[in-house]
């Protein structure tokens, strides 16, 4: 017997889930119980700064970074990070 849970996006952001599940042997007094953890360890933001490694800047002049590359490897097609 295989078990498959799906579970939405939504529900992923929720870092600790604790499953128990029980089965009963039909017509009987036989039964079993099993208790499962499950830690969900998000991966860092990866952040890419267009424009070289190292910038230099006097202390009066206004820079702008890029950061438009930078995203979550947890969700690769959500470009809106803030």
């Amino acid at each position: 017997m295989k078990i498959l849970i799906l579970m939405s996006e939504i529900f992923v952001a929720i870092l600790s889930w604790f499953f128990q599940f029980q089965v009963d042997m039909k017509d009987s007094i036989v039964w079993s119980k099993q208790s499962l953890l499950i830690q969900i360890i998000p991966s860092p933001l990866v952040s890419v700064i267009r424009g070289g490694a190292q910038r230099y800047a006097n202390r009066n002049e206004t820079i702008i970074l890029n950061g438009i590359f930078s995203y979550d490897p947890d969700f690769p097609d959500d470009r809106n990070l803030v």
